[in-house]
């Protein structure tokens, strides 16, 4: 779910999403707001799942460039 944007000194992204085990991992040492780091590729694909409309991508388009 889709929350208040938090982040962390270790990391150079911020999580927004209440469902990311990353964002997890530093919620006790974090700070409010986005630290203008970009936005952690989980919980954008979390965000993703919350909008109507939203289907998986393929497999393929998963994996990492050869």
């Amino acid at each position: 779910m889709r929350v208040a944007p938090w982040h962390s000194s270790r990391e150079e992204f911020h999580h927004n999403n209440s469902d990311c085990e990353d964002g997890g991992e530093v919620l006790l040492e974090s700070l409010e707001g986005t630290g203008g780091k970009r936005i952690c590729s989980v919980c954008r694909t979390l965000d993703a799942r919350d909008e109507p409309g939203w289907e998986a991508p393929p497999a393929a388009a998963l994996l990492p460039p050869v």
